[in-house]
């Protein structure tokens, strides 16, 4: 005769594995998957394990046993109802992009809110996140910015150069 549920401890582990994930990512994000199908839940997990994400399926109450002392985390409660699993991230914007490009592409996946830096985020802020330049053009919006107040100074004093010699040059005429 089969055993029905999990034992205590069987409980306890995967709650301890679930806060350590909770702890250790960048931003978690809790998505519905009501309605995605086995290959469609499979090549999104493939999708976020090759930018250093992963997703976990667990039960609703022993998602809110593993973030009921987490700071900030236990504000993610609310939503952890229906079926949804939540998505860990190392790197928030990349994953973001994914999962708003997959729940835009399929219209099965449900961007429900989520967590950046131990602080919860809505839908809409996650949406925000994933449509943040990358982080390579951010870096060089910057350089860019720093750039030119350096490249308006070598101007500047190359046009004075310049005034200078024309100057040099009308007085060397008048005195010949």
């Amino acid at each position: 005769m089969g055993r029905i549920g999990m034992n205590r401890q069987e409980k306890q582990a995967i709650i301890d594995a679930v806060k350590s994930d909770f702890q250790q990512s960048q931003a978690s994000f809790v998505v519905a998957t009501k309605g995605m199908n086995v290959a469609a839940v499979q090549e999104l997990r493939s999708a976020l394990y090759a930018h250093k994400g992963k997703m976990k399926v667990v039960k609703n109450s022993l998602l809110k046993r593993a973030t009921t002392d987490l700071p900030g985390l236990n504000e993610l409660e609310p939503l952890f109802a229906e079926q949804i699993a939540v998505v860990f991230a190392q790197e928030a914007p990349v994953i973001a992009k994914l999962l708003y490009d997959t729940a835009t592409k399929t219209k099965m996946l449900v961007l429900m809110g989520g967590a950046l830096d131990a602080k919860v985020i809505s839908s809409a802020q996650i949406e925000h996140l994933a449509k943040l330049p990358s982080r390579e053009v951010l870096l060089g919006m910057v350089c860019g910015a720093m750039k030119a107040p350096i490249t308006n100074y070598v101007l500047l004093l190359n046009q004075l150069i310049v005034r200078l010699l024309t100057v040099l040059k009308q007085i060397e005429n008048t005195k010949q």
